[in-house]
């Protein structure tokens, strides 16, 4: 069997393939006719055989590609998979602890929220509550809010009252998701002695609106003195109350008089037998 050459159909070596290169160019020509545009194509043995080595190498190429595409979507598929199950795990553990409480995990704190809204880290003068805030307080219903100073400030010291949002940073509040003035009433006063007095505040939106379901409620200086504002933190504000229809209570003698009457109008009837 021919060694040298891979088409030699001879049995022993008495081709002409040992040879080398110049010995293929010898061989007799066993070729192949295609038909190409109407016209017959001759391919010899080699060209042959350079075409199939050709369509073996595409064959290769082809199937490593489509290795690499499956390899692709297993890992996107693993992705999705491991997805899937966190949502799940998460949707889980929420239905577990499940509440109807308003969620202030992440809320900013008294302090952060200073730190927003002034620089200063002392001030000359304080606010302190002088009672206890209407919280939770109810949409376009009016509340009080009464504060003092700790020291006498000079004349003409002016408050105004503000809402801020949860969020961090902390946002000022102005208008309600309808687009009006968010608080109405006495939203700025000025200071009597050492009295601070809001005597008639409403909020026109419910704070279920913003996150974590409250607000900050604060009071500020407007007038440019050094006075550490106050911050209600969770300010809630409900929905407003229905008042119930009042219980009317009847006395004996007016029980007596519909009684009468009522006996008088079955007597007035006609008889129908």
């Amino acid at each position: 069997m021919c060694k040298n050459n891979p088409l030699c159909t001879s049995q022993d070596d008495s081709c002409q393939c040992k040879g080398g290169p110049s010995a293929f160019r010898s061989l007799p020509s066993h070729s192949q006719s295609f038909a190409f545009s109407g016209q017959p194509m001759q391919l010899s043995d080699m060209q042959l055989f350079e075409l199939l080595r050709q369509q073996i190498e595409l064959v290769k190429m082809i199937a490593q590609q489509n290795s690499q595409y499956i390899a692709t979507l297993a890992s996107i598929a693993d992705r999705l998979e491991k997805s899937d199950q966190q949502e799940s795990d998460s949707e889980s553990s929420l239905s577990r602890a499940g509440t109807l409480e308003p969620v202030h995990e992440g809320c900013p704190s008294q302090e952060e929220l200073l730190q927003a809204l002034s620089e200063q880290s002392h001030y000359d003068h304080e606010l302190k509550l002088r009672g206890e805030v209407a919280n939770p307080a109810y949409k376009d219903r009016a509340f009080s809010l009464d504060l003092e100073l700790t020291t006498e400030p000079p004349e003409g010291c002016e408050f105004k009252v503000l809402l801020f949002t949860t969020e961090n940073p902390p946002k000022l509040i102005e208008k309600n998701t309808g687009g009006d003035k968010v608080m109405k009433g006495y939203t700025d006063c000025e200071v009597q002695g050492c009295r601070v007095l809001f005597p008639k505040l409403v909020v026109k939106e419910v704070t279920s609106h913003y996150r974590n379901g409250c607000v900050f409620l604060v009071v500020v200086c407007s007038s440019g003195l050094s006075v550490k504002p106050l911050v209600v933190e969770k300010f809630i504000v409900k929905a407003r109350k229905i008042a119930a229809e009042p219980v009317v209570k009847r006395t004996k003698t007016e029980d007596a008089s519909v009684k009468s009457e009522e006996a008088k109008s079955v007597s007035e009837q006609p008889n129908l037998l």
